[in-house]
């Protein structure tokens, strides 16, 4: 983050949780907003992007979340100095004045998972998620993940996805009980991209089929999205060509390698220079991957070119 972005984020918010109590080095405490007696402290360090409240449990290693649960988005400028190109398209999405902006709500019984003080069902699906999928406490927390008990989506974790701090879609996966294993918001997904906004930054980025990919991506060092399925649409091939990521990666699950090379395919006619793939073969899926491991994959990567188109469209006759 550059020192006019945390100069912005500061501004944010104190403007929003009030006065700096005390400082001491980089470290500056607040007032905690997310603590029901609002009489304890969240410590925000603008230098290394990070806060966290001892009380109630919320951290974040990006203050931008931090924002965007304040205030429901965050500012654009912000996004435009961190390199992301701000088109036209972008700002009227952002504004509410294209088709593409619709109107997503969360499901009325979904319930944000709280760390330090989760219900039964939240404690259940927290330790789903950090035992058995290996998602850190802090993933759970920025991606704002929480859970459905009854309702269409009813032993589901669910998971927002926001860009530019807004909500524009959501997801869910089943934890328990019978019905669908993965549902998706009511509406298109279009240019969706979830943790899109985290990945901001990072120099390399990998894209994969869901949120567990997503997370295993960013334990092992990357930058980590996913488009909600098996291919990648055109709204979302623009959408990831405007991260200034020095490299764009696909990697889907090792049963979806024609997928993997047609993801990689719609993502070369808009960013040419910068595209590569994994087919995983014997190993396990990218959400299933320790981070060791993670990193020994991407060096297996393959340059996407022309010779790639060819090479498809023979092994199809």
């Amino acid at each position: 983050m550059s020192r006019s972005g945390n100069d912005r984020i500061q501004a944010i918010l104190e403007k929003r949780i009030g006065p700096l109590i005390k400082r001491i080095g980089e470290e500056h405490d607040y007032w905690c907003p997310f603590c029901e007696s609002g009489r304890h402290k969240l410590h925000v360090n603008y230098r290394k992007n990070v806060c966290i409240c001892h009380s109630c449990g919320r951290s974040s290693r990006n203050l931008l979340n931090i924002v965007r649960d304040l205030q429901g988005d965050i500012p654009l400028e912000i996004f435009r100095e961190a390199g992301v190109k701000i088109t036209s398209t972008i700002r009227k999405i952002f504004e509410g004045g294209v088709k593409q902006a619709q109107q997503i709500v969360l499901p009325p019984e979904y319930v944000r998972i709280k760390p330090k003080k989760p219900t039964f069902y939240g404690k259940f699906i927290l330790n789903y998620l950090t035992r058995k999928r290996g998602i850190t406490v802090e993933q759970v927390q920025d991606s704002a993940a929480g859970y459905c008990c009854t309702g269409k989506y009813g032993g589901s974790a669910v998971f927002p996805i926001h860009q530019f701090g807004k909500l524009i879609f959501f997801t869910s996966r089943k934890i328990f009980g019978g019905g669908p294993k993965v549902q998706h918001a009511v509406g298109e997904k279009r240019g969706a991209l979830f943790n899109f906004d985290q990945a901001i930054g990072k120099d390399r980025v990998l894209v994969g089929e869901g949120p567990f990919d997503a997370f295993g991506f960013e334990r092992g060092g990357f930058g980590g999205v996913a488009v909600m399925g098996k291919t990648v649409s055109s709204e979302q091939a623009r959408m990831l060509s405007k991260l200034p990521a020095y490299e764009l990666t696909v990697c889907f699950d090792r049963d979806a390698h024609d997928y993997t090379v047609r993801a990689a395919e719609a993502l070369y006619k808009v960013c040419p220079q910068r595209i590569s793939y994994i087919l995983l073969e014997s190993r396990k899926d990218p959400g299933e991957t320790a981070p060791i491991e993670m990193k020994e994959i991407f060096r297996e990567r393959k340059r996407f070119g022309l010779e790639t188109v060819v090479e498809a469209a023979l092994k199809n006759v």
